[in-house]
């Protein structure tokens, strides 16, 4: 694994390789009350992920978040949050 170093925009940090430069986004003006689309979310959870764990996995735990209401209890979250759970 490379080396990582963290990286600021002043209004968060963040993790990248060594050498990588980075753009960081923000939501436009969107209000607190306002529901961020979608892909906006899955695309920040990826982007979140991409140091962490394999794409396949974070695709998987961000599947069974969006389909909350199909998951059987709170276990299956948080086994597959677990680290080496898969």
């Amino acid at each position: 694994m490379s080396e990582q170093r963290l990286v600021s925009d002043g209004a968060g940090v963040g993790r990248a390789a060594a050498g990588e430069r980075r753009g960081f986004s923000r939501r436009k003006n969107i209000l607190p009350d306002e529901r961020a689309p979608e892909t906006e979310v899955v695309r920040k959870f990826m982007d979140n992920t991409r140091y962490a764990m394999a794409p396949a996995r974070a695709s998987s735990i961000m599947e069974m978040i969006l389909n909350l209401e199909s998951i059987p209890n709170a276990r299956t979250i948080a086994r597959a949050l677990t680290p080496g759970s898969g």
